[in-house]
């Protein structure tokens, strides 16, 4: 077969007008089936080519495979035409069918089992003539114009209404093809395919003029210099719109008034068809052009405001009145007895008091300084000082607190200037804290000194051990950590401020330094910190000594179904610290989490989606995901490169980036995440996207569940009443019954969608094609198109299972925001008022301190939280006259009756 040089050049040269970066690697492949296709079809080789490059790019974005037996197949073609029902026109979508199936069979394949292609119907959308009116008002308007617009429009409407020409013969015609064949003669067009045509007569004149004007140039925009361009006609009628009401320019309507006006006159129907020469394609649709781009305003700049927005506080007088700088003095500040008796209340309302005193009742010795009295002092100096040491809570207690407020918690007058005095105050904090830890060790040791390495592993190793009086008092030590935490969450709960949160939650673990030095193998000398360690965080390679805290945070989606046109946020609700666990760096990462999220069942709060980065995905099922997952909880999870792409099967399904997806989702969509870097993950670009979006179709959905064991039932996509793919193995397998058949309207684009010949087909190999095997062994999701899934099902690999589609809207939506969240709830507790990260700040020595010293941090920055948000956008606080309905989420105003003394 040989083609003639210009057809060559065109298929040689061809380009998308918007290549994608994947045009160079499928584009041998257009060229090819243009080339053995052209002659034998009806069709000019531009709109083949643009035609069968547009399949082509679809099916590479839908993963399908690079052959055209996959991608010209009766079904994928259907598919393709009615994902474009929204960009064309409904008659457009029959034309690109019709083009597709006519190169398909003119390579001469059969069918081998393809389904029945659908109906589709689109209403006839003929050129409607100009009424003589509008014509001879376009005429008018058309010989006001001045200069090159005048020739032009003069030109499409002389051509079109008196020579009947099509828009490429409209611009392909130049002044020489108008002449006549002698005097008298009408003025022939002579340059057209088709039989020498005739002008009329109320156009001669003017057509006449403009051939003589235009000599060997185009008639319409004579400057340019290629015959025929997209648009070339379409793009000058949307520029230059006619005044007074009258409708744009149009070849097609003055072709077809043409036509109109010799049928009137009734000349022989045989004579228009053959001086019209392709008057089928009046009624037949032609790709739908692209609309023109609209020129730029070049009108002046919007004006700015003069105005300067004001800060939010600075609105409110009384709230500036508040925030007003305080002067500095050199005593020391009083601290409101409000205040004092707030954090009293808290500390009675957690219940950590409850477990203490009956802890330490019945030791020997005297009773001392009440425990209640240290850890008050504590919370005052993290309000006001930022400060867990207890030097700064013996100045709290001794200086900045009235006679009432000490009274109440049973500290001494001393004199200001008694030093012998106020150092016995400060011993008697130290030794009843020290009380307290000694209670709760499982292991006594001497934090005064560092002991040798074999030493101190005796003593660790009753952190880990599993001798009933150990385990007994980490539980305790735990325990009172949550009642701390626990607390103003409880409080805040009661008072309604997660009123519409959907009980989403995020985890992370910290860095929780350590102020002693570490472990030494040259000195042979263990740190002061005996079970401390080296917390690495994600991504960086130098680590910081001391204990790892895993946090639980309260945050939110953007939209409870992960979908950005229903809003940001899901609900406003303070982001507190919903857990708290302190343990040795790298272990127990997954255990600890599931603690956090096990405290919170008694509170009877919402369970929703719980977010988790790489640590968490890296731990044991067993661990992590299975007692997730049986608490209600679903996940969204992240991957390392390593672990993306295929990460095994369950049942035949296969799991795709954490998700079950049919057996036979395409190669390239199940690896369009394999081996990709997280750089790429961050910011994929157009090809990684449209995969991801291609995967949609073949993930298993979620048919009931999870149930209170977390099972969830799953269904293959190719069944139930509305599938997502197509599948001729389910088809065999199952037999389901035919409806009545449909025609598919194209100018309904939500039925068009919904239409089973829209759905992606899953491709089968010829073999099992030609050679269906039997039903016994396929995959049992192939069998039986529903499975159940319980946690742990999987085995290993279950600890990749998530949710939502990786990487997909529904992913982002709730991962990212979450995790934004969560990191912003971690830069609160380290922030420039309380900072879990400095060491400086909480010097107590031991694992016991620095866990209840972690509890009681937590406690306020929830407590401040909470106070901001008041402050801000929360509900205005609770005024209340009676200690009954308080609160102890804001101070209670001392002129409510006062606040009376504590119980105790």
């Amino acid at each position: 077969m040989t083609l003639d040089p210009d057809t060559s050049a065109k298929i040689a040269r061809y380009r998308p007008r918007h290549a994608p970066a994947g045009w160079e690697d499928v584009a041998p492949l257009v060229r090819s089936v243009v080339t053995a296709t052209v002659t034998a079809v009806p069709y000019d080789v531009e709109r083949l080519l643009h035609a069968v490059a547009a399949l082509v790019l679809w099916a590479e974005a839908s993963g399908l495979p690079r052959d055209p037996d996959a991608w010209l197949r009766g079904e994928v073609i259907d598919a393709f035409v009615l994902s474009r029902a929204g960009a064309l026109a409904p008659t457009s979508v029959q034309t690109y069918r019709t083009w597709l199936r006519r190169v398909r069979d003119a390579l001469a394949w059969t069918d081998r089992g393809e389904p029945v292609p659908p109906k589709l119907h689109a209403p006839a959308n003929p050129h409607e003539p100009y009424s003589s009116d509008e014509l001879a008002g376009l005429r008018d308007w058309a010989s006001r114009l001045r200069g090159q617009q005048r020739t032009d429009a003069l030109a499409l409407l002389g051509l079109g209404a008196g020579y009947g020409l099509t828009p490429r013969e409209v611009a392909s015609t130049r002044g020489l093809d108008l002449r006549r064949p002698g005097p008298g003669h009408p003025l022939v067009h002579t340059g057209i395919e088709r039989s020498p045509v005739a002008a009329r007569a109320q156009w001669e004149e003017v057509l006449a003029d403009l051939a003589d004007e235009a000599g060997g140039r185009y008639l319409f925009r004579p400057q340019r210099t290629k015959p025929y361009a997209k648009n070339l006609i379409g793009s000058w009628s949307h520029l230059h719109q006619p005044a007074d009401g009258l409708p744009p320019l149009s070849v097609g309507r003055l072709r077809a008034g043409w036509i109109v006006e010799l049928m009137r006159e009734r000349i022989d129907h045989d004579l228009i068809a053959k001086a019209a020469a392709g008057l089928g394609r009046l009624a037949g649709p032609l790709p739908a052009p692209r609309p023109a781009a609209r020129r730029r305003h070049r009108g002046p700049a919007p004006a700015r405001q003069d105005s300067v927005t004001l800060p939010r506080s600075w609105r409110d007088a009384e709230k500036a009145r508040r925030r007003r700088p305080r002067p500095v003095t050199d005593a020391p500040a009083e601290i409101p007895d409000s205040k004092v008796g707030q954090v009293d209340f808290l500390l009675h309302r957690s219940g950590a008091l409850d477990l203490i005193d009956a802890e330490l009742a019945g030791r020997p010795g005297p009773d001392g300084l009440p425990v209640r009295t240290v850890l008050a002092g504590l919370l005052l100096a993290l309000h006001y000082q930022a400060s867990a040491n207890l030097a700064d809570a013996c100045r709290v207690l001794l200086d900045q607190i009235s006679p009432t407020a000490r009274s109440w918690l049973h500290v001494p007058e001393i004199e200001p200037g008694d030093p012998w005095a106020r150092n016995a105050f400060c011993q008697r904090v130290y030794r009843s804290f020290d009380r307290l830890t000694t209670a709760l060790d499982p292991a006594r040791t001497d934090r005064r000194r560092r002991l040798p390495l074999t030493e101190a592993a005796v003593h660790a190793f009753a952190w880990e051990d599993a001798d009933a009086e150990h385990v007994r008092r980490r539980d305790l030590l735990q325990q009172i950590s949550d009642r701390l935490v626990l607390v103003t969450v409880q409080l805040a709960h009661r008072r309604g401020l997660f009123k519409g949160w959907q009980g989403d939650a995020g985890t992370d673990t910290t860095a929780f330094p350590a102020w002693h030095r570490p472990h030494s193998k040259r000195r042979g000398l263990a740190s002061v910190e005996i079970t401390g360690g080296w917390h690495f965080s994600g991504g960086s390679t130098e680590g910081e000594f001391g204990y790892s805290a895993t946090l639980l945070a309260s945050v939110s989606r953007r939209h409870p179904a992960g979908h950005p046109a229903a809003g940001t946020r899901v609900s406003r609700h303070p982001q507190l610290i919903l857990g708290a666990a302190l343990d040795s760096p790298g272990k127990r990462v997954g255990p600890n989490a599931v603690h956090t999220l096990q405290a919170l069942v008694p509170l009877g709060l919402p369970i929703g989606l719980l977010a988790a980065d790489r640590a968490y995905t890296d731990q044991v099922t067993e661990h992590f995901q299975s007692h997730v997952r049986r608490l209600g909880y679903q996940l969204a999870l992240d991957y390392k490169q390593d672990q993306r792409g295929i990460q095994g099967s369950h049942l035949g399904a296969a799991l795709v980036d954490g998700t079950l997806a049919c057996p036979l989702m395409p190669e390239p969509l199940a690896n369009a995440t394999t081996g990709l870097d997280d750089k790429t993950v961050i910011n994929p670009d157009e090809t990684l996207q449209q995969r991801l979006a291609a995967r949609e179709p073949y993930f298993l959905k979620r048919k009931q569940g999870p149930d209170r064991g977390g099972a969830v039932r799953f269904q293959c996509p190719a069944a139930g009443s509305s599938p997502s793919v197509t599948c001729p193995r389910f088809n065999r397998a199952h037999r389901p019954q035919a409806g009545p058949p449909t025609v598919v309207d194209l100018t309904s684009t939500r039925s068009t969608s919904a239409h089973l010949s829209a759905k992606p087909s899953v491709q089968i190999t010829p073999a099992e094609r030609l050679r269906p095997p039997p039903v016994k062994d396929l995959p049992r999701i192939c069998r039986k198109p529903t499975i159940t899934v319980r946690p742990g099902d999987l085995g290993k690999i279950d600890k990749l299972r998530q949710d939502r589609p990786y990487l997909g809207p529904a992913w982002r939506d709730a991962y990212k925001p979450m995790r934004a969240h969560n990191e912003a709830v971690n830069g609160r507790a380290k922030g420039h008022r309380i900072n879990i990260a400095d060491p400086k700040k909480r010097l107590a020595h031991g694992r016991v301190a620095q866990a209840i010293l972690l509890a009681l941090m937590v406690l306020m920055i929830n407590l401040l939280t909470i106070q901001d948000w008041f402050s801000t956008t929360g509900p205005e606080p609770a005024t209340t006259a009676t200690v009954k309905d308080y609160d102890g989420l804001t101070p209670t105003p001392a002129d409510f009756n006062g606040l009376p003394p504590p119980p105790g």
